[in-house]
């Protein structure tokens, strides 16, 4: 990393924005910043890492009290490089704060970070990276690979901390080496990773060693006799799969025959329910033919009611129009007389208005020009008081400003004594350091002896613990093992306390039950269906006596029913003929020689027809209701009757079923009966006992069987449920004992590893102890020197030297607040003064403002008076534009009266001649509606006279709606097609049935044989895979012994190296010897530069004990502590060490860091050490590092290539500027 560029403003002595060219300033390697004590060089370095890492290494909390007093903000911009080659980058970090209440309080306004793309060419580009603070934060961290701290002490070395990194104790160096060198991951993680490891390495091995004994015997006789059993059962699994299969394909046939003659029966049953619907669709063939009639005259009828509704609807117009023209003529009157009376308005108001109108127009000018003095007037009113408002403004300001002035300056003297009573002289500031330095490291040995003896009680009880786990687990696994050998016994006992029975015993007897239960059942519902049907037999024979003699009263009622219809029909003809003779006759009547007939068309008429129609011979509505209602109760005597019919036929054909079925049901019976006679030899109990006639006789002997079953079956459940709890058991604590053995191996490693961690704290403990007493020496010293702490010790000396630090700190807080209020009050004073001159030359601005506003105020004010006098005659007071609008509206009404009774008796006229028109028309159009509507009542009345209706009611009433027609016809249809696809299933049914019938006993027969070859064929399978079972766990025991040693000889390898491991990295000595090797490294290379700065006189050693002491090869290789070293001895150390830890530290990142700032500690160098110093900096250049030095030391300015030069900031004025010198 190498700094390009710095911008600095607002930044304590940095007022103005100060910008720094390190590419200049660094180009020949060493440089120089130089300036007076106090004139803002170290604020570079807090610039540096305030734009880093968002702190300044000086300030108390992050940038807290840094932003200048005179400032409100407070803005640092840094770019730097960083890489090599082709993957080196330029970055820009911009952070922007500003001033908060407090005013030591600062808050972050902008914060992020920028790539500078192609930043040597024309055109560079920037490339957000990241924003806001802790997203630049962490970005900075990842580029550079460093913390704030570590950057600070490796790279820039602030003032006051230039040799913290070689005071630092061995422990707390070491803390800071492990995290500078990323070493975290050799320390407490990896150690718990392997501990881990092998705790799991441990369990393993205990686990293998319980599976290995738990492997038994697997001899190759064992073997033999499980393959001979496999064969054997395999044979009998391939013959009840023969078997099986035979059965099946019997029992599919059987059952295929079952389903078609089933099939058959529906069939017939389908064609009687359509044989029976036959009557009812004649009857609908009917209803849709006269709907068909009905349908060809609607035309007809629909003509006529249209005429009708036609007619009524024309009288109704003819009627409105009437009554709408006499309305109209009576507005066209009323229209006129409005006319008249507008006219005669407008010529008495006219002329006066006109008039009016002209003397208005010379008001608006009047007017206009009052409206205007009048706003000038009120904009100088408004001025005036403004200025007057001002003047007031001034003079309380100039009191207000003397006021404070007076006050800033009694503030100011108070300021300035309270400073030299607080300020401490740099002698007793440098002791007072030194004394601090010693009580910080007399406080953290003591904190650090009580940490240690803490810890050692820590480490001792966890022995304790570890022993006492150590002995629980290792009584836990005896007790397993106890436990183990008795459940052994327990399974040897149960294993001779087998049922006497085997189980292929009851092979023979279950075969048996499952015949004789199916072959039971079947008899027992032969015998209920015997029962039931000499039951159905009865009410057949009963029923079809019942429906015989309704069938015969239903034929005689029909009969009666037709003779009274015939009667009422042969009457009606005869009317009808009657009335059609005198239908002739009217129309002869109506005939005119010489003009057509209607009929024939002929004009002439020789002998017209003469007949007359007695009202008695007249066939009314209420004879056509008569014959109507006949004609139904003839329907429905027949339908009555064919019902009766029907349930007759039905109910003999029940009868003959009845009759057939019963034949039936006692032919399976006695088959049912036959076919269990073949099971008595073998069932139990049968022995000298006769055979059962019946299912209930059968019963005690199935049940005897099931019993037997079921005992034997249930002494072999509770033995097999015994011996699996037995080997779950086993399982069980087969686990627990495996896991035992892992917990007492990791109990013992846990108890070595306690002991071992004791011995190392107790060994770190005495060593706390010694440092605890050397610091307690050095802080009794440094007291001595500033003369404190005379007869003190230990607590009490402590004690004091707290008081007289924080007194120390107490003096710098209140000398600097008082430097800070003098500096601010100082400026604060010079401001108040020139705002108080300033002031003064307002107040006397403001005085001659108001005089002149006051002068023209009274001359605008005569004006306006004048002019409003004179509008006020002219309008009575009102304004212009309200009479004006007030003329002009009375104008507009009476021109727009006059236009508007015009137009409206034109717009009466005009609707009386189109409602005379209207009325005319609607006249016409009734006349020939009337006509229309006679011309279709004669085409109706002829129509019907030629059809079976007599009027249009009914042959509206014969119509059916769209949706019942389609629904008659499909259902017409339908029942067509369905006869059809009876009959072909019939003859398909009879063709695949070819006379084959199967009856119940020989369909369970079939049933029970398959069942009974699945039952032998799953038994068989059963078998079959036991012995399968059988002989590959034996295979698998003898494979299992030799794998499960393998894997226990890795197992144990693996835990041995496991524990070889976690021995190394036991209490952190992993990590200690890497960063002692580290540290060691460093040493050297800080030892060799020391050497070559003091021309071989001293060296850097590094103790056992992570401590370093100075050896002096002049005087024989004498060591010394580095505290006892003088200030320019110190420095020299420090500097040597400092380079040495920065080169490693960089080592670290991906990139090396290429700068290193030096700040003060030339001071203390006398010209022989000082040339030495920039020798061997001046050496460091080569290596391809800026190094900056931060120094007021004049010899050492002439010795610099590049100087940048600052200058202190002046008291209340400009900040501190910077400036480039060139050698």
């Amino acid at each position: 990393m190498r700094p390009v560029r710095l911008i600095i403003q607002g930044l304590r002595s940095y007022r103005e924005r100060q910008e720094i060219d390190f590419q200049a300033l660094t180009e020949h390697g060493l440089f120089g910043i130089f300036g007076p004590t106090g004139s803002g060089k170290s604020t570079i370095l807090d610039a540096i890492t305030l734009a880093l890492f968002g702190s300044a290494t000086r300030a108390s909390r992050n940038a807290q009290g840094t932003v200048n007093p005179l400032e409100a903000r407070m803005e640092i911009v840094f770019e730097f490089e960083i890489g090599a080659g082709a993957r080196r980058r330029r970055y820009r970090v911009e952070r922007a704060f500003k001033r908060g209440n407090n005013p030591l309080s600062v808050t972050t306004t902008a914060c992020r970070l920028l790539e500078i793309e192609n930043p040597d060419g024309d055109s560079p580009g920037l490339v957000m990276v990241a924003e806001g603070t802790r997203e630049v934060d962490a970005a900075i961290e990842g580029i550079l690979g460093l913390k704030e701290e570590d950057f600070t002490r490796a790279v820039v070395l602030p003032q006051g901390q230039f040799a913290e990194f070689l005071h630092l104790s061995g422990a707390d160096r070491g803390k800071m080496l492990e995290r500078l060198f990323g070493l975290e991951r050799y320390g407490k993680k990896l150690s718990e990773k392997v501990s881990k490891r092998l705790t799991e390495a441990n369990q393993e091995v205990g686990q293998l060693e319980a599976a290995l004994a738990e492997v038994g015997d697997a001899s190759e006789e064992a073997l033999e006799r499980a393959r001979a059993a496999l064969a054997e059962a395999t044979s009998a699994l391939q013959a009840a799969e023969a078997e099986r299969r035979h059965a099946e394909a019997h029992l599919r046939e059987l059952e295929r025959v079952a389903e078609l003659d089933a099939e058959r029966r529906q069939a017939e049953a389908e064609a009687d329910r359509l044989r029976d619907r036959a009557e009812e669709m004649a009857r609908l063939e009917e209803r849709l033919s006269r709907h068909r009639r009905a349908a060809a005259l609607m035309p007809l009828v629909t003509s006529w009611e249209e005429a009708r509704e036609a007619v009524a609807r024309a009288e109704g117009r003819a009627a409105a129009a009437g009554e709408a023209l006499r309305e109209a003529e009576a507005r066209a009157e009323e229209a006129a007389r409005a006319e008249r009376e507008a006219a005669a308005r407008r010529e008495a108001e006219e002329p006066s208005l006109l008039a009016q109108q002209a003397r208005l127009r010379e008001a608006e000018g009047l007017e206009r020009a009052w409206v205007d003095k009048a706003r000038a007037l009120r904009e100088a009113e408004a001025e005036l008081r403004a200025q007057r408002a001002r003047l007031v403004a001034a003079q309380e300001a100039c009191a207000k400003l003397e006021a404070g002035a007076q006050a800033l300056r009694d503030g100011l003297e108070e300021a300035e004594r309270a400073f030299r009573a607080h300020h401490v002289p740099p002698e007793v500031r440098s002791a007072l350091d030194h004394l601090r330095r010693a009580h910080d490291a007399w406080q953290a040995a003591a904190l650090a002896r009580e940490r240690e003896a803490g810890l050692l009680a820590e480490r001792r009880a966890d022995v304790e613990d570890a022993e006492q786990a150590y002995r629980g687990a290792e009584s836990a696994r005896s007790a397993l093992r106890a436990e183990a050998e008795s459940l052994e016994a327990a399974k040897a006992a149960h294993e001779g306390s087998k049922p006497a029975v085997s189980r292929d015993s009851f092979a023979s007897l279950r075969a048996w039950l499952l015949r004789a239960e199916e072959r039971v059942r079947e008899l027992e519902q032969a015998e209920q269906a015997v029962a039931a049907a000499r039951n159905r037999l009865e009410s057949a024979v009963r029923a079809r006596a019942q429906a015989e003699e309704m069938r015969n009263a239903r034929a005689n009622a029909a009969e009666a029913a037709r003779e009274a219809m015939e009667r009422l029909r042969a009457e009606r003809d005869r009317r009808w003929a009657a009335r059609h003779g005198a239908l002739i006759s009217a129309l002869a009547r109506e005939l005119v020689e010489g003009q057509p007939c209607p009929v024939c068309g002929s004009t002439h008429h020789p002998s017209p027809a003469v007949a007359a129609l007695d009202e008695g011979e007249v066939w009314t509505e209420a004879d056509d209701l008569a014959l109507a209602e006949a004609e139904a109760a003839w329907r429905e005597a027949e339908g009555i009757l064919r019902e009766a019919e029907q349930q007759y036929q039905v109910a003999f054909a029940k009868a003959e079923a009845a009759a057939h079925e019963a034949s039936r049901a006692a032919d399976e019976r006695a088959r049912r009966l036959s076919a269990l006679a073949e099971l008595w030899p073998e069932a139990p109990g049968a022995t000298g006992a006769d055979m059962p006639e019946s299912a209930e006789g059968w019963k005690p002997h199935v049940r005897r069987a099931a019993d037997e079953i079921a005992a034997g079956e249930e002494a072999w459940a509770a033995w097999e449920a015994r011996a699996k709890e037995l080997a779950d058991q086993s399982a069980a604590l087969t686990e627990r004992l495996q896991r035992a053995a892992g917990d007492v191996l990791a109990a013992e490693e846990r108890l070595k590893a306690a002991r071992a961690e004791w011995a190392r704290q107790g060994a770190s403990a005495s060593s706390a102890e010694e440092k605890a007493r050397d610091s307690a020496e050095l802080l009794r010293r440094a007291a001595e020197v500033v003369s404190l702490g005379d007869g003190l010790e230990g607590d009490a000396l402590a004690q004091a030297v707290q008081d007289r630090l924080r007194r120390l700190e107490e003096d710098d807080r209140r000398a600097g607040e008082a430097d800070a209020r003098r500096t601010s009050l100082t400026a604060d004073l010079a401001q108040v003064n020139a705002r108080l001159q300033e002031a003064v030359q307002q107040k006397l601005e403001a005085e001659r403002q108001v005089h002149e506003a006051e002068i023209r105020e009274a001359q605008l004010r005569a004006g306006a008076d004048s002019d409003k006098a004179r509008l006020d005659d002219m309008t009575g007071g009102r304004p212009v534009a309200e009479v004006r609008v007030e003329v002009e509206t009375a104008l507009e009404d009476l021109r727009r009266a006059l236009a508007e009774a015009l137009r409206a008796r034109q717009e009466a006229e005009a609707e009386r001649d189109k409602a005379r028109t209207a009325a005319t028309q609607a006249e016409a159009a009734l006349q020939e509606a009337r006509r229309t509507e006679g011309r279709a009542r004669e085409a109706l009345e002829a129509a019907l006279a030629e059809s079976d209706f007599a009027t249009p009611g009914d042959v509206r009433d014969a119509l059916l709606g769209e949706r019942e027609v389609v629904a008659a016809e499909d259902e017409i249809a339908a029942y067509r097609d369905a006869v059809q696809a009876v009959k072909q299933r019939l003859d398909d049914l009879a063709r695949q049935l070819a006379g084959r019938r199967v009856d119940e006993a020989e369909l369970a027969a079939a049933r029970a044989r398959a069942q009974a070859a699945e039952a032998a064929h799953g038994e068989a399978q059963q078998h079959v895979g036991a012995c399968r079972q059988q002989l590959a766990d034996l295979e698998a025991r003898r494979a299992r012994f030799a794998e499960v040693s393998a894997k226990l000889e890795q197992a144990r390898e693996a835990a041995r190296r496991l524990k070889t491991l976690s021995d190394v990295l036991r209490a952190n000595a992993f990590v200690q010897f890497v960063g002692r090797e580290e540290m060691a490294d460093v040493a050297r290379q800080a030892s060799d530069r020391l050497a070559s700065l003091t021309h071989g006189r001293y060296r850097l050693v590094l103790t056992p004990t992570g401590d370093f002491v100075i050896r002096d090869d002049h005087l024989g290789g004498v060591e010394r502590p580095v505290g006892t070293l003088s200030g320019g001895e110190t420095f020299v150390t420090s500097l040597s060490l400092a380079l040495s830890l920065s080169a490693h530290i960089q080592l670290r990142g991906q990139h090396p860091l290429e700068f290193f700032f030096l700040d003060e500690g030339f001071g203390t160098l006398d010209p022989e050490l000082l040339d030495v110093v920039m020798s061997s900096l001046e050496r460091l250049r080569l290596e391809r590092m800026a190094i900056g030095l931060i120094s007021h030391v004049p010899e050492l300015r002439e010795r610099v290539p590049r100087r940048l030069v600052v200058e202190p900031a002046e008291p209340g004025g400009r900040g501190t500027r910077v400036r480039l010198e060139r050698a």
